[in-house]
């Protein structure tokens, strides 16, 4: 047996039972809430009994309760839900409290970069007592994929609603185009390397949303920069200060320039004497996500000791 959840509800589902998976997978892709599937609804206040296991592959910010009670049961968290971690620092303390008081661990390599290894090295160097200087991270493919686009002379709504297709960004993307998502990154990073998760700034990709007009603003930021051998990005930056989201012109030829399509570049800078390590691939996208996902489940049946806790 196993529980799903969406913004309906929280679910019990037989897996030995094909129809019934069949028919929540069917109801889902369709865009139909769980709560239309015939499932049997599952108390929010009922215990997980023998789970091994909570996997939180939501958008929603009601899953914090569930996942700490599942960690002090000794339970398996994995992550693709950047909130619970993301959010309030207080938040972010309880769940890391829960996993150490159940010495459980817990995994979300999918929530930044879509598995690519920067969150293991980074947690592996915290627990080494070790934390980098500076992070500067361009880590929304979503915002490459546009920028890639904008650049080539298309019209920025155009291009979203075909990245939305292509299931490179969320069928509501208004949290990419704020740069909440990147900041929503960033804090996971800040919070797993020992950086301040302090907002210093935080522009939105496009203030005045998807329009047209954002496209063409954008498209002349990039004709003055490349005309002066840059580069116009959308990346985040953590400090010791704390975290900066936002716009930059960085050089033609730097990591960052030479990033395309759905790909995420994270550079970190260890400190003086000390060379940068760069950190890209493919950061987005359903496949990437699936896979980060699955390798979390296997790390932590393998007996990992997961992202948190830190001690």
């Amino acid at each position: 047996m196993a529980t799903v959840e969406d913004r309906s509800g929280v679910f019990r589902i037989d897996t030995e039972a094909p129809d019934a998976t069949d028919r929540a997978i069917s109801i889902k892709e369709g865009g139909a809430p769980l709560s239309q599937t015939g499932l049997d609804p599952w108390p929010e206040d009922r215990e997980l009994g023998s789970a091994d296991l909570l996997v939180d592959l939501t958008a929603s910010d009601r899953t914090h309760t569930r996942i700490c009670k599942a960690l002090r049961q000794g339970c398996g968290v994995v992550l693709a839900n950047k909130i619970p971690i993301s959010g309030d620092a207080e938040y972010f303390r309880l769940i890391q409290d829960a996993a150490q008081a159940g010495n459980a661990s817990l995994r979300a390599s999918a929530t930044v970069g879509a598995g690519l290894p920067v969150m293991d090295a980074l947690v592996q160097g915290a627990r080494a007592d070790v934390c980098p200087d500076r992070i500067t991270a361009s880590m929304s493919g979503t915002l490459t994929y546009l920028l890639e686009g904008l650049r080539a002379g298309k019209a920025l709504d155009d291009h979203l609603a075909e990245a939305v297709s292509k299931g490179i960004a969320e069928p509501d993307p208004t949290v990419d185009i704020a740069g909440r998502d990147v900041l929503r990154k960033a804090t996971i990073l800040a919070r797993l390397s020992g950086l301040s998760d302090r907002v210093l700034e935080r522009e939105s990709f496009a203030a005045s949303g998807a329009t047209r007009a954002a496209g063409e603003a954008i498209q002349r930021e990039q004709s003055i920069a490349e005309r002066t051998g840059q580069a116009y990005l959308y990346l985040a930056e953590l400090t010791a200060e704390g975290i900066r989201v936002g716009f930059r012109r960085v050089k033609a030829d730097s990591d960052h320039a030479r990033v395309s399509g759905e790909q995420n570049v994270f550079v970190i800078e260890p400190g003086p004497g000390v060379a940068p390590v760069s950190i890209s691939g493919p950061g987005a996208g359903i496949t990437p996500t699936a896979r980060a996902v699955l390798r979390d489940v296997f790390t932590i049946a393998a007996g990992d000791p997961g992202h948190l806790p830190l001690v």
